[in-house]
């Protein structure tokens, strides 16, 4: 087990934190580069998978360690190299799991991480959106067809004119490409389901497989799947060919049925149309700002269905109560034409809540009092006190979603990539994107100097860094001699010396190992000292034998000054207490014990 590991399993979060930041350092010499990101992904392949379910604390200092930022600004940009060459492919050139495990993980904070979201926006700009995309567009297609299909404004008003065709085209254009391929797709995935065990109860009672209640999408196309089959059922070119031999998409004059079967199919096929532009409208992923808003529209979309709940609530009740009372107007009165019954009264009261109902009939309802009273009533709880508790219960939930809305847009978008996208991707567009990142050569640093390799190089704005400020500028340790990888790294302090004591220190060292050296040579050559001796040595020894005479004198001198200040001030003691003996009365001196 790697040290690593055990800290993480261990609980030991700052060791780990500490191994991870001496990991993903980068470190130079002379002559190379020295980073531990290939070393790390290659020993642990799971790490972000393990960093997600023991210790989240540390995803931050692992994203942080694959990130390297130039402190020059060129041109208004500044250069930035993301190395995620471990975190996006594997040794076998396949995409690894490790967005998808943090996307799993859904926190919408490390998501926002710079690491995260440019891995993201890379597979997503590059290769995941056009093929998202094309799987949109098939909505847009058939609403469009469906619309043409449908809508009264294109079907032809003679039931023999030739431009029926087109509506029974498009009409079977559905039924065989919309229809069919849903009845395929969700048939097929609920067989799975059912030899899987995968079942799960709808409201307790009804079984359904565990994938249509995933995601909102499922769901919508199961709802689109029975209103499809529903309409089909009721096709009237289909009952129209039992009573004749024409294709007619409208065939009243042969019947009573026939024509009320008519009428169920318009009223149906409204449902339809809602339900494509619900799956249409999932390209506004293709922007975050767009998803950022959707995001933030579906989440509040639970307590705005609260509040139509109780607006129901309060309609029903008071309808009730409008309905049980007498009525002692006329026939004409405005309480028997719109509160005669519940039914009525209950679409008068929800037309009054949407500011619908008419206002000259609010006049006519002040001339009955009772009527009059629990309108107002109605109106105070709603208008007044709901209304009112809605707005401020919404601006609270909105200021809670707002800062995690673009992590939760962002963990959509992984998604999409990795349950629609990328299924559709070809292994051979794959390689070819990894090749054109050019992951395997040396990634340039500053203008001619190159770093590891393993890097995605971009640019970003001079003062997007302070965005995230944990990653220095320029994070590389430089070390201006040769050092040895089995070895700790050199200490930089000990190193390397800037201040300007160092500087003298080192000149003055160098010169005098220079004076030595030439003082060796001539004495060797005049043959007055045997080449083995070293006059440095001895000079040094001489000025540490010199400072420490100087060093004992100044101890003796300041000990001798001691002794001198402790026997004077005895000395003072001395004459104090004799002045004072001698200044004393008789009585001061005599003890009080034996004045008597």
């Amino acid at each position: 087990m790697s040290p690593l590991i055990w800290a993480v399993e261990k609980g030991a979060l700052e060791s780990a934190t500490a191994i991870l930041d001496d990991l993903l350092t980068i470190r130079a010499d002379r002559e190379r580069y020295y980073y531990g990101m290939g070393s790390l992904f290659t020993r642990h392949p799971d790490i972000v998978s393990t960093l997600c379910e023991k210790a989240p604390s540390l995803l931050p200092a692992l994203f942080d360690g694959l990130i390297w930022r130039s402190k020059n600004v060129k041109n208004g940009a500044r250069r930035t190299n993301y190395y995620i060459a471990s975190f996006l492919s594997d040794e076998e050139g396949q995409l690894t799991d490790s967005l998808l495990d943090l996307i799993k993980h859904g926190d919408p904070t490390i998501i926002c991480h710079p690491t995260a979201f440019f891995q993201a926006d890379l597979l997503w700009t590059r290769l995941c959106c056009v093929p998202w995309a094309m799987t949109k567009l098939w909505f847009c297609i058939t609403l469009l067809v469906y619309i043409v299909a449908e809508q009264q404004a294109f079907l032809p008003r003679d039931p023999l004119s030739s431009d029926k065709f087109s509506v029974i085209l498009c009409r079977a254009f559905l039924y065989t490409f919309s229809l069919g391929q849903l009845f395929a797709k969700h048939g097929c995935q609920t067989y799975r389901a059912i030899r899987q065990k995968q079942m799960m109860r709808f409201c307790g009672c009804l079984p359904v497989p565990k994938y249509m209640l995933q995601t909102r999408q499922e769901v919508v196309e199961v709802v689109l799947l029975l209103f499809l089959a529903c309409l089909f059922c009721c096709e009237p070119v289909l009952h129209c060919l039992a009573v004749s031999n024409d294709l007619l998409t409208n065939c009243c004059e042969f019947g009573e049925w026939q024509c009320n079967l008519m009428h169920t199919y318009n009223r149906v096929a409204a449902f339809p149309l809602l339900l494509y532009f619900v799956l249409a409208c999932e390209l506004v992923n293709l922007n975050v700002h767009l998803s950022v808003f959707s995001v933030i529209c579906s989440c509040l979309m639970s307590e705005f269905v609260m509040y139509v709940a109780a607006l129901v609530f309060f309609t029903a009740a008071f309808a009730s109560a409008i309905a049980c009372s007498p009525h002692s107007l006329g026939t004409q009165s405005v309480q028997m034409k719109d509160f005669f019954s519940w039914p009525m009264a209950f679409e008068s009261l929800l037309s009054m809540a949407f500011s619908a109902y008419g206002g000259n009939k609010y006049e006519e309802i002040a001339d009955e009092p009772l009527l009059k009273w629990l309108v107002m009533g109605f109106a105070a709880c709603w208008h007044v006190y709901l209304m009112n508790l809605m707005v401020a219960q919404l601006c609270q939930r909105y200021n809670e979603l707002f800062l995690h809305a673009r992590g939760n847009a962002r963990l959509t978008r992984g998604i999409n990539i990795y349950e629609t996208a990328m299924p559709l991707i070809s292994k051979r567009r794959w390689t070819a994107f990894l090749t054109s990142l050019h992951l395997e050569e040396a990634c340039e640093f500053d203008q001619g100097e190159n770093g590891p390799c393993g890097a995605v190089p971009t640019t970003e704005e001079p003062y997007e860094y302070l965005q995230h400020p944990q990653v220095s500028l320029d994070r590389v340790q430089r070390y201006g001699g040769l050092a040895r990888p089995e070895l700790p790294w050199p200490s930089l302090d000990e190193a390397v010396d800037d201040s300007d004591i160092g500087k003298l220190t080192q000149l003055t060292r160098t010169k005098f190992e220079e004076m030595d050296r030439i003082m060796m040579d001539m004495a060797i050559k005049l043959q007055v000292r045997h080449p083995g001796t070293s006059s440095s040595g001895a000079y040094f020894s001489t000025m540490n034998a010199s400072q420490q005479c100087d060093e004992s004198k100044i101890a003796d001198d300041r000990d001798g000054g001691a002794l001198k200040d402790t026997v004077s001030s005895e000395l003072e003691e001395e004459f104090t207490e004799e002045s004072e003996t001698l200044k004393a009365t008789p009585c001061d001196v005599i003890p009080s014990s034996n004045r008597n």
